[in-house]
């Protein structure tokens, strides 16, 4: 069972990692896990089979490296490459060519997992504003947790709502969507210093 089911727990967590997903129930659970075990021996066939015909299992070395390579590597790195490849341009053509949906869950994931840094603004239900940098030290819950959101660095804000300059001494502030009415994003320019500035002087 271990070595059935294995490979397909380890590739369904890996995917779970990059696009989360709803806890689903044990029997959906085992069947992913047997289905993606599937795959992974269906693309070892060859070598499982080349392996037995060749008797090179009766090698200890060669037999704990065909265990390593399929029971842990594969599911795990190969899981990693096809996350990265449904990402990229030409796997968004395939799903808009066969109406796929996004795998990502939100909007909230979709965006945040990208890990760009920018500026962004808060506008809370009290009508309050607030902005700040969300950055490498800043932090984003995921699927299926509730939407919170931690920023590293708060501004000092205009009075009309706009980004005025980071304010000193900040260690950041944590934000809850619950409380939220609106978020807006600005890219973040490293070579620019003043950028902040700028953002606040073309919402004007």
């Amino acid at each position: 069972i271990a070595l059935f089911l294995m490979p397909g727990f380890i590739a369904r967590s890996v995917l779970s990692s990059v696009y989360p997903t709803s806890e689903p129930g044990e029997t959906r659970l085992a069947l992913t896990a047997v289905t993606l075990s599937c795959v992974n021996y269906a693309i070892w066939s060859w070598l499982l089979v080349l392996s037995w015909q060749k008797q090179w299992y009766k090698s200890d070395g060669f037999l704990a490296f065909l265990a390593v390579l399929v029971l842990f590597f594969s599911p795990a790195v190969g899981t990693l490459a096809i996350a990265r490849f449904m990402q990229t341009i030409a796997f968004r053509s395939i799903r808009e060519t066969f109406g796929i949906r996004h795998p990502a869950p939100k909007a909230w994931d979709y965006f945040f997992g990208r890990g760009a840094a920018c500026w962004i603004i808060v506008t809370l239900k009290s009508g309050r504003v607030i902005g700040g940098y969300y950055g490498t030290e800043s932090f984003a819950s995921s699927f299926p947790h509730g939407e919170d959101l931690y920023l590293e660095l708060l501004c000092d804000m205009t009075p009309e709502g706009r980004l005025k300059g980071i304010s000193p001494l900040t260690l950041g502030g944590i934000i809850r969507m619950e409380d939220v009415q609106l978020l807006e994003f600005f890219r973040y320019l490293p070579q620019e210093s003043e950028y902040v500035l700028e953002v606040s002087d073309g919402r004007e």
